[in-house]
């Protein structure tokens, strides 16, 4: 297990799971979020292919579109 910050909140998870799979976990649609981690923004093609490390710092920022 590793602790990251997700949010604000520190929260344990599995070593080898990438981001697309928290996404899952928690049942968001990766088309209606920007991923940063440590303050840089993810591409939603490389969420499968990024893996977290003890202490990275993850927002998940919905996107709201209006007018």
């Amino acid at each position: 297990m590793i602790k990251i910050r997700l949010n604000g909140k520190e929260q344990n998870i599995d070593e080898n799971v990438s981001l697309q799979g928290i996404l899952k976990n928690k049942n968001i649609d990766p088309a209606a979020i920007i991923t940063v981690v440590n303050l840089t923004a993810v591409n939603v093609k490389n969420l499968d292919k990024t893996f977290l490390k003890d202490g990275d710092e993850v927002e998940l920022i919905r996107i709201v579109a209006g007018g």
